[in-house]
């Protein structure tokens, strides 16, 4: 009974099936279902919700260093993370390769403007 399935296994890697949506070589990450107008769209709603609306109940020790580091509290009580700050924070993570594949994400005419603010 083994044999019989290992014998199978092989005769399916040696054939694999016609339809195989993906083969060796193929590249990847070629699907966007946006476009750059609507990821730049997405991008700049993110941070004005994180400007205007901000986290409501923030844990006391995120509360202190986000103050600490720019951040405010609005009307509402709700802390409010300035566009600068984000810009400035989320920059150095941001890995080349990732860069390169969504510019979008981080503009650099955005990034210089962000860093002569803070």
């Amino acid at each position: 009974m083994v044999k019989y399935m290992r014998r199978g296994r092989r005769e399916r890697k040696k054939n694999p099936p016609v339809g195989s949506a993906v083969g060796p070589g193929m590249l990847g990450g070629r699907y966007r279902p946006l476009t750059r107008s609507d990821e730049e769209q997405i991008h700049q709603t993110i941070l004005d919700v994180l400007e205007n609306i901000g986290m409501g109940d923030p844990i006391p020790v995120v509360k202190e260093r986000a103050l600490e580091r720019g951040c405010f509290m609005n009307e509402h009580d709700r802390l409010c993370f300035p566009r600068a700050l984000v810009e400035d924070v989320i920059d150095p993570a941001i890995d080349k390769k990732i860069r390169e594949r969504f510019p979008i994400l981080l503009p650099k005419n955005l990034l210089s403007a962000a860093s002569s603010r803070w």
